[in-house]
């Protein structure tokens, strides 16, 4: 009975650490690839829309011409963590984009971490950088 238990509870385990992931964004990706170190995914958009709770985005050092928004919430113990890679300044720019949305936003969503980055150049009436 004791070894059933402690299998039962090996598979469970098993279940939720397999269940966060770590991927990567870098400017010289493609949103094609597997979002890995080696092959990371292109925009930050495309990463973060393949999120789920506990999962990580490292996104490498540069400037990404585009604004994003996180659908996606991670839960107390299966946190959302998107942050810079370490590797450098990262940019989330919004030169030359005429949507009215902020570069960051964040509706309706909780247990998102969001570490490491520079927003700029919103440049519009009443421009928000990020907007929760």
């Amino acid at each position: 009975m004791r070894t059933v238990s402690m299998i039962a509870f090996l598979v469970l385990l098993a279940a939720v650490c397999g269940a966060q992931e770590i991927y990567y964004v870098s400017t010289r990706g493609d949103n094609a690839s597997p979002g890995t170190s080696s092959l990371p995914w292109q925009t930050v958009q495309y990463g973060l829309n393949r999120l789920t709770a506990g999962d990580t985005l490292r996104v490498m050092a540069g400037v990404y011409n585009e604004k994003v928004r996180v659908d996606v919430s991670g839960t107390p113990a299966n946190v959302v963590t998107v942050r810079s890679h370490g590797d450098g300044e990262v940019v989330l720019d919004g030169t030359g984009i005429t949507t009215t949305e902020p570069i960051v936003a964040i509706y309706s969503r909780s247990h998102v971490v969001l570490n490491g980055f520079t927003v700029a150049n919103n440049q519009m009436a009443d421009a928000q950088g990020i907007l929760v």
